[in-house]
């Protein structure tokens, strides 16, 4: 029997099953395998932290902001959802060099639904943009023309002095496809 190098023989509290039995069977369980599988070394750093920054940053987000950021970090060419693609349709055929065929072509239909992923996201986001905008559009033209907010003069004015501007609209997310 194999020693288990994570933890000793009968020391099983807050072992899983799977833990205690490969004890015992002395063999690997799957998250042995898979952590000795990956040369020690050549694991870059997490991938999942990187969102943390961007993360943060739409908490932050003033209203019309929201959409673009949303773009920016999932389908800008850039993106999550880009390189996930990039990163999965590699591994794929990495299988497929394997000998994994079934599993490559199981990624592979992934993959085909991330891109549709991607691309339900940006007309989401779009279409996002468009409510936030008119949104704003109602509650600036509810503002000005209010009593409660104070914004009427008390004297009789020109209409036109009564009613500014709305404010010009934000411009419209970017297109990451036509980058």
């Amino acid at each position: 029997m194999l020693p288990n190098p994570d933890f000793e023989l009968y020391d099983n509290a807050g072992r899983t099953t799977e833990q205690i039995n490969a004890a015992k069977t002395g063999v690997p369980t799957h998250d042995d395998l898979r952590r000795w599988s990956v040369k020690e070394g050549s694991v870059p750093e997490p991938a999942g932290p990187a969102i943390t920054a961007w993360t943060d940053r739409l908490h932050d987000a003033e209203p019309s902001e929201v959409a673009q950021l949303i773009l920016l970090t999932t389908t800008d060419p850039n993106g999550i959802l880009p390189r996930l693609h990039e990163f999965l349709e590699a591994a794929a055929d990495k299988l497929q060099q394997a000998g994994a065929g079934e599993a490559a072509a199981n990624l592979t239909g992934i993959v085909s639904r991330l891109g549709e992923l991607d691309e339900d996201l940006y007309y989401m986001t779009v279409d996002a943009w468009e409510e936030i905008n008119a949104a704003q559009r109602r509650t600036s033209a509810a503002t000005r023309t209010s009593p409660a907010a104070g914004t009427r003069p008390t004297t009789a004015a020109p209409a036109a002095d009564r009613q500014p501007a709305p404010p010009p609209a934000p411009p419209r997310p970017d297109n990451p496809r036509n980058r």
